[in-house]
């Protein structure tokens, strides 16, 4: 029987698998440019040139976006522009020495350009000109990008930057309250700590 319902506005989110053939990925996660860590930075690289990596999956706040927080940001500290340029930057060094695909996971750091833009510029959503992505340069630097808090599986394995499942200020065991969440082994990153729970 057919039914007589209103139209829907749902949306289908499938989750993201990172391409088989991609066997050896090295995943970086908050980086937070431009308050990166460089010796951290510089470590996981050359792991990654060790490990001869196949694929980069830029797991979500690779740039921190600090002017666009709703936390009262001080206007002394860098721009936003000045951000975008040191992102670029770093993918292009990124491009430079790996020369693999590069996929660019949004965090909740990126989100907050789509907030400022809900609140204070909606009459320009929508324009592909304005889309974060597009702001960034994201397809002239060859980057792939996963948005709207897909699940990005490498492999087997699911990859979530965090926000994306609630995970807020945990103090006792992150990856236990992750399980807790998802009921499968995962690979999770936002809380800025190590941790493991079998």
């Amino acid at each position: 029987m057919k039914f007589n319902f209103p139209e829907s506005f749902e949306k289908s989110y499938e989750h993201f698998h990172l391409p088989k053939e991609l066997k050896n990925t090295l995943v970086l996660s908050d980086v937070h440019i431009p308050y990166h860590h460089i010796p951290a930075l510089e470590e996981s690289l050359n792991y990654g040139l060790i490990k001869n990596i196949d694929s980069i999956l830029l797991n979500g706040d690779i740039m921190d976006c600090y002017m666009l927080s709703k936390f009262q940001p001080d206007p002394r500290e860098r721009n936003f522009g000045e951000e975008i340029i040191a992102f670029q930057m770093f993918i292009k060094e990124l491009k430079r020495v790996f020369n693999v695909p590069i996929f660019y996971k949004l965090g909740n750091h990126c989100e907050r350009y789509e907030k400022i833009m809900l609140l204070r510029c909606a009459e320009f959503l929508g324009i592909p000109y304005f889309e974060f992505e597009n702001v960034l340069g994201c397809k002239e630097l060859g980057l792939e990008v996963i948005k709207d808090q897909r699940i990005v599986y490498v492999g087997k394995l699911p990859v979530f930057h965090g926000h994306e499942v609630g995970l807020k200020a945990v103090n006792v065991n992150p990856a236990r309250s992750l399980f807790l969440k998802v009921h499968v082994p995962a690979a999770c990153s936002h809380l800025h700590r190590p941790s493991t729970y079998t």
